[in-house]
Formats: C-alpha cells, sequence, structure tokens
C-alpha cells in the first residue's frame, strides 16, 4: 500500500473535487415530489455508480504491474494464487470505505436526498459494496487478460455494457424481450 500511497491519494482528492463539482451542478434549491424532481436525483445517483465503478480501473494496471511476480512464486511452487487474492482483497476494503464516505458525506445532503440516517447509512454501505466488486472485477480481468491492452479494452467493454444495461439509459420496457 505505501509503494502506491501516491495513486489513492491522488484518486482521493480528485474523487472529493470531483464530488463538490457534482455537488453543485445538482443542487437543490426547490424540488418538488414529482417526475422532473426524481429524474434529477436519478441522474445524481447514476453519475455516482459511473463515478465509483470507473474508479476501479486503476486497480486493473496495479494488478498487471504485480502478475509477472505472483505467476513466478506459483510456478516455483512457493504461494498458492489465493495467497495474494485473499490479503489484496482484504487490504482494500479501507480504500473502499474512504471513497465511499468522501462521496456520500460530500453529496448525499446537498443534493438532497432524504433526511433521514438510515437512507444515508444504506447508500453509503450500497456505494462500499459496489466499489469493491469494482475493483474486485478489474483485477479479476486484469488476472484473465494478462497485458495493459487486453485487459483495459476488455474492462472498458465490461463497464459500458454495465451502465448501457443496468436500467437507467435503457429503462426495462424498451429492452427486447430476449433481453430481459
Amino acid at each position: 500500500m505505501k509503494r502506491n500511497s501516491f495513486i489513492y491519494i491522488f484518486k482521493t482528492m480528485q474523487l472529493t473535487i470531483t464530488a463538490i463539482i457534482i455537488m453543485t451542478v445538482f443542487l437543490r434549491t426547490q424540488l418538488d415530489v414529482d417526475l422532473l424532481g426524481s429524474n434529477y436525483l436519478l441522474g445524481s445517483l447514476y453519475y455516482t455508480l459511473v463515478r465509483l465503478m470507473t474508479n476501479g480501473v486503476a486497480e486493473l494496471i496495479m494488478t498487471i504491474t504485480r502478475l509477472p511476480v505472483v505467476y513466478k512464486q506459483k510456478a516455483f511452487y512457493l504461494y498458492p494464487a489465493w495467497a495474494y487474492c485473499l490479503p489484496v482483497a482484504i487490504l482494500k476494503i479501507p480504500f473502499s470505505v474512504l471513497d465511499s464516505l468522501v462521496w456520500t458525506s460530500i453529496t448525499y445532503y446537498v443534493i438532497g436526498y432524504s433526511p433521514e440516517i438510515t437512507r444515508f447509512l444504506r447508500q453509503f454501505l450500497l456505494l462500499i459494496a459496489m466499489h469493491m466488486s469494482s475493483t474486485s472485477m478489474c483485477r479479476s480481468l486484469a488476472a484473465v487478460f494478462k497485458t495493459d491492452v487486453a485487459a483495459t479494452t476488455v474492462g472498458s467493454l465490461v463497464l459500458v455494457l454495465m451502465f448501457l444495461f443496468g436500467g437507467f439509459i435503457l429503462p426495462r420496457p424498451s429492452l427486447p424481450k430476449w433481453l430481459r
């Protein structure tokens, strides 16, 4: 973790600045509970998901740079593959918590979501789980596609497909029957 501390500090600062910008873009002054207000809130939630999902792409390149050492140790029967995967997944939990906490604490009340603390905590926990799954997906794609170009291409394609078929860009009623 200490070796890549600049990357984590940079990504956290980038997330903080983006959250401040999004806070001003989706600033809630006067919104009624109607279709326009709900689309406004859904747009901010969608951007939150996109931002935190793409934040995990940095793990892809960092994992690819570590793969030769992992495969060499595995070939010499020094360590099994899980001896690398499990500690990395556990040690990345504080970064997911930090990124989710920064984003949620800056944007939640200013955008105008529900003022209840339980809903704040639900969104916070959901963003932690989503960020952890995004970084884990990028690490697994890096392990399958062992080159930078192939892994980033497939990772970008997977993210675009997830955003496209996630239900916001293409709502469920407008999908073909075979895709529902």
